[in-house]
């Protein structure tokens, strides 16, 4: 048995294009979610009603909320089931969701994803956000997923009551999926795929700026805060050595006060700790003392070839930063809650 999900916001024909597709294979029920469409939309929707479970949020409540929606359709339901998503603009091939289907193991935990090949000519910022969207993504859960916010996806129903519990409403949704998976030690299987590119046409209604804020909202606060002790660690080396024309001795005071300010910028807003315990405390002075014995030496090392003190401290703090970044959110402050 297996069933299609089809989130739909402001649909063209191409989503009657897409039922016909997927009526052309032995799938047992399509769920379409007309997620608070225009009116102008209406008619595309009536002429797939009886075809389809035609699911309707009166207003626009984002894809994850739609997918959300009917998986707990699916749940109500009360089946064994696989479920594959695919979105309404057309640019996936119906044959390609069936190769998820098919890899997909029946009653297992795991979750496919397509992975686009990109051999067609492609927009460019869609090819620049995927490898973006790829390293990010490693970057946040040490694990390579080479296509993170692909619609076309499988899964079986006892995935659902897991997938509703991540956290997202729109597009961010599909990047916490692919996360929590990898966290949860959920096997992520990825199938190539192709994609269709409707040249002059932008189906799509990813929004850059704030999709983009909310899909790696955490990492912009951390490089915020970042930035802010950054300052406060740049201004008093330099401060320092102005006084004490010694490098090390600078590099140590400056590390000590911006890393307390990191430490409560980090605690506080980018993890959003409830409460600081002990352990955190002493689990991040050790981070502090070992990031400043590298930091030390990077400075010592790039100043021998660059002999500009400024430069090499900005030079050294940029390579750390990711380091800094892994640790604090893995370790210190893990949040135990999902």
């Amino acid at each position: 048995m297996s069933t299609v999900i089809v989130p739909a916001y402001n649909p063209d024909e191409k989503l009657l294009e897409v039922i016909k597709d997927i009526k052309s294979y032995n799938i047992d029920r399509i769920i379409v979610v007309n997620d608070g469409s225009k009116k102008e939309c209406d008619e595309i929707f009536n002429s797939i009603k009886s075809e389809v479970i035609l699911l309707i949020h009166e207003i626009n409540k984002g894809k994850g909320v739609a997918l959300k929606t009917a998986m707990k359709y699916i749940k109500e339901l009360g089946i064994e089931d696989k479920v594959l998503t695919i979105d309404a603009d057309g640019q996936h091939k119906i044959e390609d969701g069936i190769k998820l289907l098919e890899n997909l193991e029946s009653g297992k935990k795991e979750f496919v994803t397509g992975s686009r090949t990109f051999k067609e000519k492609i927009p460019l910022k869609n090819r620049i956000g995927n490898v973006i969207n790829s390293y990010t993504f490693m970057l946040l859960s040490g694990k390579k997923v080479k296509d993170t916010l692909n619609g076309l996806r499988a899964f079986n129903t006892n995935l659902i009551e897991f997938l509703l519990e991540v956290e997202g409403e729109r597009y961010e949704y599909e990047m916490n999926v692919i996360i929590q998976c990898a966290k949860n030690k959920i096997n992520i299987k990825e199938v190539p795929i192709d994609v269709v590119y409707h040249e002059g046409e932008n189906t799509s209604h990813f929004r850059a700026i704030i999709d983009s804020i909310r899909i790696y909202g955490t990492m912009l606060v951390y490089l915020g805060s970042s930035f802010i002790s950054f300052i406060i660690d740049y201004i008093v080396f330099i401060l320092t050595m102005a006084v004490t024309k010694e490098l090390i001795i600078s590099n140590v005071i400056a590390r000590v006060i911006s890393a307390t300010c990191n430490f409560l910028l980090n605690s506080k807003i980018v993890f959003r700790q409830k409460k600081i315990t002990i352990k955190q405390v002493v689990q991040y002075a050790f981070l502090a003392i070992f990031v400043l014995v590298i930091n030390t030496t990077l400075l010592q090392i790039i100043t021998n070839k660059l002999p500009l003190p400024a430069l090499t401290k900005v030079i050294t703090e940029v390579i750390i930063l990711a380091f800094n970044y892994i640790i604090q959110k893995k370790l210190i402050f893990k949040n135990k809650n999902k």
